[in-house]
């Protein structure tokens, strides 16, 4: 849906259901300034914002759902969702620990700080689905090699250029991970042999050209992660300008100053946890479950801090320099990802904490090498290995939350906050005319009693509309683990169904969910288009079609 289209418009009439206060029944507003003539300028196709990646991204999903459609008879989006989370979980995971081992980390040491890592929700969340940000983690660990390689004069400053360009064409909101990557290479350079202020006078022509040789070469590593980073983004952009279709525009209202003040106030003021997900968590219990995984979230971070500040430094300084670099790119790298959206005009780069996830690596090496440190200085005959089981222990007090949460999807706030915006619309379908209304009221699209069918499904819409009805098998779309025959035979059968609404509301990731909607838009007619404003400026309208009267 266009984000133009959803702006916000006064409108002569509204009406407001539930309230801020309530996430699962929210603000919900009925706006009649959308008349049929405008709506059908735009014959129901609006812009939409593409999948701006590089093949770098999706070449590898796009093989692995040929593979899952053929070895399996369930739902591919499901499938593909679950073999693209464990691929990059994998990746992630794999190159953790091969950065414990090039850092000499003990493998016990290394294993608890990598399951420390695993458990925290910004994992979670960008290795649970098809995320953008699931090579995050693998981007700074390669970043992070590299530099140690180009620092130890094992490699050559080329090696930072590629490894720069390639994480910047997988993704320009690795930035901060550039950051990271020059700060721990500032903090390894070694002194100045040739100084100008040691020159007696004013130094000579050969003099300066010999110091200017020796300076570009003593920060050579420094402008190769820069060369790297910048060419990586001039190629990603000449990509999505030439072969990604669609519009790029964003809503006229990323551009008000006063929202780019009030990020940029925001990330000026705060130390962001690139693991910590800024959205509620609905997958576990929130008490004990949650109380678990914000643990390992507060040490991850809080420890990178301390370790940055010296504590616990003795001999090495090389987990410190990785703790300043960390902390730097945290603060830094929002600064630098707001300042680059600002220049394309919105500032949206900077709302997500998931974009700094690529400075994960370098807290995992200076939180790994520290506590290997330490442990063998203060713990000496205590095993390594029991810091893992603590984290195992930890870990399980979340999986046995999530088994406890027996409806995840009735405490997912996204949803709820769907299903309560809906339910304000049909609530005043299905509402008695108001006195002063009887006469121009327009005809409602649905009874009391009609049974109503919602795609996607919505868990919790029926609570909160006690006059409608649900229709038989609705809540299949939420059952995983059936065969895909199952979850599509419902949807098969909805217009022949004594289903009496059907609401739509794209997109539609799901084949056969696509193929519903579209069969019903054929046969049946659209009485509606609800545009929910207060879901967002670019959520796609709720259109109702209802079935044909018998004559």
């Amino acid at each position: 849906m266009s984000p133009e289209l959803s702006s916000a418009i006064r409108c002569d009439r509204y009406r407001v259901w539930g309230s801020s206060l309530n996430p699962g029944y929210p603000t919900g507003s009925r706006y009649e300034c959308f008349t049929p003539p405008r709506l059908a300028e735009f014959n129901g196709e609006f812009n939409a914002q593409q999948a701006q990646q590089t093949p770098v991204y999706y070449g590898p999903l796009a093989l692995a759902v040929k593979v899952v459609d053929k070895v399996t008879d369930l739902d591919p989006l499901v499938d593909t969702y679950r073999v693209a989370g464990l691929m990059f979980t994998v990746l992630s995971v794999v190159s953790l620990l091969w950065l414990g081992a090039r850092l000499r980390v003990s493998p016990s040491i290394v294993a608890a700080g990598t399951l420390v890592i695993v458990g925290t929700s910004g994992f979670v969340l960008a290795h649970s689905f098809v995320s953008n940000d699931a090579l995050a983690i693998p981007a700074g660990v390669a970043l992070l090699l590299a530099a140690r390689r180009v620092a130890d004069s094992r490699s050559s400053a080329w090696l930072l250029v590629a490894v720069s360009f390639a994480v910047a064409l997988a993704k320009p909101t690795f930035l901060p991970g550039h950051l990271a990557c020059a700060f721990y290479i500032m903090q390894r350079l070694e002194p100045a042999k040739l100084r100008l202020r040691d020159q007696g006078g004013w130094p000579s022509t050969n003099r300066l050209l010999t110091y200017g040789r020796s300076t570009l070469r003593r920060f050579a590593p420094i402008i190769a992660v820069g060369t790297g980073a910048m060419a990586g983004i001039v190629v990603f952009q000449v990509w999505v300008g030439r072969f990604v279709p669609g519009s790029k525009k964003l809503s006229d209202y990323y551009f008000s100053r006063i929202f780019q003040a009030d990020y940029l106030k925001d990330i000026v003021n705060t130390l962001q946890n690139p693991l910590t997900q800024e959205r509620p968590i609905s997958l576990m219990d929130p008490t004990y479950g949650l109380a678990m995984m914000a643990a390992l979230e507060a040490v991850v971070l809080w420890g990178t801090v301390l370790v940055a500040m010296g504590f616990w430094r003795r001999g090495d300084r090389d987990p410190a320099r990785l703790g300043r670099s960390a902390i730097g790119a945290i603060f830094l790298g929002a600064v630098v990802l707001f300042l680059q959206s600002g220049l394309r005009g919105n500032a949206l780069s900077s709302t997500n904490t998931r974009y700094l996830l690529p400075v994960v690596p370098f807290m995992f090496g200076a939180i790994v090498m520290t506590a290997d440190q330490v442990w063998g200085r203060l713990l000496p005959k205590v095993p390594k290995l029991a810091l893992p089981l603590i984290v195992v222990l930890m870990l399980g007090v979340q999986v046995i939350a999530v088994d406890h949460t027996s409806d995840p999807q009735l405490n997912n706030a996204w949803t709820r906050r769907q299903a309560g915006v809906l339910a304000s619309f049909i609530n005043e379908e299905v509402a008695p005319p108001l006195p002063n209304d009887a006469d121009g009221a327009s005809k409602p699209c649905i009874r009391k009693g009609d049974t109503v069918a919602v795609i996607p499904y919505m868990p919790g819409l029926y609570d909160m509309v006690p006059g409608i009805k649900a229709p038989t098998d609705s809540d299949t779309y939420w059952v995983g683990s059936l065969p895909r025959k199952t979850r599509r035979a419902p949807f098969e059968a909805l217009t022949d169904s004594d289903v009496d609404v059907v609401i739509v509301s794209s997109p539609l990731y799901v084949n056969y969910e696509r193929t519903g909607a579209a069969r019903v838009a054929d046969e049946w007619p659209r009485c509606a288009r609800w545009m929910p404003l207060g879901l967002g400026l670019t959520h796609p309208p709720f259109e109702v079609y209802v079935r044909l009267a018998e004559s």
